[in-house]
């Protein structure tokens, strides 16, 4: 249930309480909010490896929501959800196994699912791809001026480029049909992904609705932005790291 705030004061010192299932201090939340804002936003050293300092910003970020939990009221049962997966990140970090929870499924077939992150991406070239087709584009051509103005797209691929070729992500791949390969796998709903599938169906439907007054040149200008975005995202796929959303 979305918090809403009781008093319609726009002075955060003024808001005593906001109403969901429980009733929350305002200045509770406002300071559970600066807390995450300053993890996630601060900086990092440079002397630092990123992945530890990811690390660290989820065991403090962990910290926080739990103490909030428990002083809240929410529950100290539901605290110690939270901060057990502070622990477990803060364990990892010391070179000790996770909890069951972490530890990766093995697949059946031999060779693992991609990752929700590279799903992620793909899911915003698919929505660019349909800003082309909203603009007039036929799905080929949409696909074909995307390959063009957006060659790092073939990074979204996992697979090998050619049989005995040793991995390197996207190399020697048909961006074009890649894209469309994609594109019809989200339209008929059987990438193997639901949590992807489920975010373009949503995002569709709200990009339908953006982009109904809108020209077919601003539509297109529209697509170059989203997969000019997924592009830059998936530029960084190869590294170590979560990917912004």
């Amino acid at each position: 249930m979305v918090a809403s705030p009781i008093s319609p004061c726009s002075d955060l010192d003024d808001i005593a309480v906001a109403a969901v299932d429980l009733v929350f201090p305002g200045p509770a939340l406002c300071g559970l909010a600066d807390d995450l804002r300053k993890i996630f936003r601060a900086p990092f050293p440079a002397d630092r490896d990123p992945i530890w300092c990811q690390q660290r910003q989820y065991v403090a970020a962990l910290e926080k929501i739990a103490l909030f939990c428990k002083r809240s009221g929410i529950g100290a049962d539901v605290a110690e959800r939270f901060a057990q997966l502070g622990i477990a990140f803060a364990d990892l970090q010391a070179g000790i196994d996770g909890p069951a929870i972490f530890q990766k499924k093995k697949s059946a077939g031999g060779r693992p699912p991609d990752r929700f992150n590279t799903w992620s991406v793909r899911t915003t070239a698919m929505l660019g791809l349909e800003c082309y087709i909203a603009g007039n584009f036929e799905p080929e051509r949409a696909a074909a001026r995307a390959s063009k103005k957006f060659p790092d797209l073939a990074r979204l691929s996992t697979r090998k480029a050619r049989p005995g070729e040793k991995w390197k992500r996207g190399a020697g791949h048909d961006v074009a049909r890649l894209l469309l390969s994609w594109l019809t796998s989200y339209r008929e709903k059987i990438i193997p992904n639901a949590a992807a599938q489920s975010a373009f169906d949503g995002q569709l439907s709200l990009l339908g609705e953006q982009l109904a007054c809108r020209s077919a040149a601003e539509r297109i200008a529209a697509g170059d932005a989203m997969l000019g975005s997924a592009a830059a995202a998936a530029r960084r796929l190869g590294g170590q790291g979560i990917l912004p959303l």
